[in-house]
């Protein structure tokens, strides 16, 4: 039996669409499903903080440029509780 060369990715979060595009670039034709209307709203009101291995992955999907475009470099960082 062949594999399956169609799937689905539930989520259009940046982990879905990551998804998607690894996949469809290995040839498997991959459906993002997203329950909100318009993708620009599932981060309203939120950031979102990548940290170096995510930033990785980005620059292998060749996506990295826009999402630096759209962010900004965090410099320094605390937490506290």
């Amino acid at each position: 039996m062949a594999p399956a060369r169609r799937v689905a990715v539930i989520g259009g979060g940046i982990g879905g669409l990551s998804a998607a595009i690894a996949l469809r670039r290995r040839g498997i034709d991959a459906q993002v499903y997203e329950q909100a209307p318009n993708l620009e709203r599932i981060q309203v009101g939120g950031g979102l903080h990548l940290w170096t291995n995510a930033m990785k992955a980005l620059t292998q999907l060749g996506v990295d440029d826009r999402m630096k475009a759209m962010g900004t470099v965090i410099v320094d960082s605390e937490y506290r509780s």
